[in-house]
């Protein structure tokens, strides 16, 4: 037998041109056995969250993180289900119709804040998910290493229309010497929303996906279970994206698509294929800076612009170490991004190039970097043997950016388009 607890209609997705998912009909059960059924029906495909709240506050996500049936996924219109077994809430009856689930629908041209996908190599086929918080991740959330390992997380960076100045501060030049490390500021606009992964990629979620039969990371010796969450190293641009299409970007002549191609059997068409995501790659420098710094002018996205020789005690960078160390171990930016100052360096899409002839207000939309032939990819975010300096690199101009070039100090983070209606919209 069920009890009825409350009824609730409910919410709205994010404004769009297309028709709006709408939500109603929702009423909460409760069975004999304390499980909780969420009924509801929904008016177009949407992506669906749920919140359950007391007297019209939420209980916490981290309460009922481990859902079932049509909820943090792509759900198509009809009648639907959610499940919730809260075992350690002795019974819902009673409360008068304070209990409420709040049932919201998303456009999947604007998800969540988080999407998961799901990176088992047993596991065939594509597992999508979407969350609005890390409190809402099941299996004990970020502190379970399976989301270092086999799932990829990945973090919505609200970067639509914002104009910010992109390049050194004026304590680094300073303090380097001139623009070495960084390029020239400016300012730019990104035209559009961006997920990026919130952590370099590890070496368990590599293997995970392109099936390579050795690990190339000069730090697993020969332990690769010890070190599945360490940041994958040692990695070449040319098998990240390929040596012939993987080259084209940033073909600033041709389409954004046809910038974006990769060879079959790279690491991005591998994610690509597994993941069902199209528009999987490499960050821009402009992207992974906006991200980097967190809505900060500093420097740091702590909020320093302090330079120092020695920084060794920092608790926000893996600089001054022995070597990479396992992924998420210091706290996320602002933006929920983990080691983006120090660890690995990462590569970026970008040619490397210097800017010293660029003014202080020029504007620049969507920067793709420089087309010229210069051998070069940059890197950027510094690394796990260098100084907290270096930590704030946009631009690594060695021969360490050469395309077929590896190194133990540099490794994967990705990015991909908000907007998923072309590659979810057929679930």
């Amino acid at each position: 037998m069920k009890t009825v607890i409350s009824t609730f209609a409910v919410l709205f997705a994010a404004t769009t041109l297309k028709a709006t998912p709408t939500v109603s009909g929702v009423s909460v059960t409760e069975a004999a056995d304390k499980t909780i059924e969420v009924s509801y029906t929904l008016s177009e495909k949407a992506i669906i969250t749920v919140d359950f709240q007391l007297g019209g506050v939420s209980i916490g996500e981290e309460k009922f993180a481990d859902l079932a049936g049509d909820v943090n996924r792509v759900v198509n219109a009809g009648s639907c289900k959610i499940f919730w077994n809260p075992a350690y809430v002795p019974s819902l009856n009673g409360t008068n119709g304070n209990f409420t689930a709040v049932v919201k629908a998303w456009t999947l041209a604007s998800p969540p804040d988080y999407m998961v996908w799901t990176m088992d190599e047993n596991m065939p086929g594509r597992s999508i998910r979407f969350y609005t918080s890390t409190n809402a991740l099941p299996d004990g959330g970020l502190s379970n290493d399976v989301y270092s390992r086999y799932r990829l997380v990945m973090k919505r960076i609200h970067a639509a229309g914002i104009e910010w100045r992109m390049g050194t501060t004026g304590t680094q030049r300073a303090y380097t010497g001139g623009d070495q490390l960084r390029q020239w500021p400016h300012y730019v606009r990104l035209t559009k929303d961006y997920y990026m992964s919130i952590y370099n990629l590890t070496q368990r979620q590599v293997r995970n996906v392109i099936g390579w039969p050795r690990n190339p990371s000069p730090y697993n010796n020969n332990d690769q279970a010890a070190t599945e969450s360490y940041p994958h190293n040692n990695i070449a641009f040319t098998e990240i994206r390929g040596s012939t299409d993987g080259l084209l970007w940033p073909a600033l002549s041709e389409s954004e698509t046809y910038a974006h191609k990769v060879d079959s059997g790279s690491l991005i068409a591998a994610l690509r294929e597994r993941s069902g995501i199209s528009t999987i790659d490499l960050p821009t420098r402009a992207q992974f800076e906006f991200a980097q710094r967190a809505g900060r002018g500093t420097l740091y996205y702590n909020g320093s612009d302090t330079v120092t020789a020695d920084m060794s005690n920092t608790t926000f960078a893996w600089v001054d170490a022995s070597g990479p160390q396992a992924v998420g171990k210091l706290p996320p930016n602002d933006y929920g991004l983990y080691d983006m100052n120090g660890n690995l360096l990462t590569w970026a899409l970008d040619i490397n190039w210097r800017s010293t002839g660029r003014l202080n207000n020029a504007l620049e939309i969507d920067p793709r970097g420089t087309d010229a032939a210069t051998g070069e990819r940059s890197l950027v975010g510094g690394f796990y043997s260098g100084t907290l300096t270096g930590c704030a690199y946009c631009g690594y101009a060695t021969s360490l950016g050469a395309t077929t070039g590896t190194s133990a100090i540099s490794g994967v983070r990705v990015v991909c388009d908000v907007d998923m209606t072309a590659d979810l919209g057929g679930l």
